[in-house]
């Protein structure tokens, strides 16, 4: 893997830097929809970008992104072995449960917005 510990903390400083901008930015339109993150009460459904592209967009920072990342900047494959864990108990614990609580709050709107927008990646059926 990568020696050099500049280049690794340059990386782990940008990639902080970018995850840090995107929860903002996802945060800002579950407050504006009347809702929030980290265990806050369910008010109102964000579907202003960027969760128009997928359903679950910071779920998607910390596996594709940040386990990656995190392999780099500490030099360690164990991140990577992590991955398929953390996708595997958010795709099939947590995401239902929290799908099963949207639809008990909205209904009809979520699920006509589940049924067009993705919950992990867009892809050729959900594009046009």
């Amino acid at each position: 893997m990568l020696k050099p510990v500049g280049i690794r903390r340059a990386i782990g400083v940008a990639a902080i830097a970018i995850f840090y901008y995107c929860q903002k930015m996802c945060s800002a339109n579950l407050e504006e929809a009347g809702s929030g993150v980290n265990f806050t009460e369910v008010n109102g459904l964000s579907v202003e970008f960027p969760y128009d592209l997928t359903r679950n967009p910071l779920y998607i920072l910390v596996v594709f992104f940040l386990f990656p990342v995190a392999a780099v900047v500490f030099d360690s494959k164990w991140y990577l072995y992590l991955m398929p864990f953390m996708y595997a108990y958010l795709h099939f614990i947590v995401i239902p449960a929290e799908e099963e609580l949207l639809t008990g709050i909205f209904g009809q709107s979520y699920m006509h917005y589940s049924e067009n927008v993705p919950r992990w990646f867009h892809n050729a059926r959900h594009m046009g």
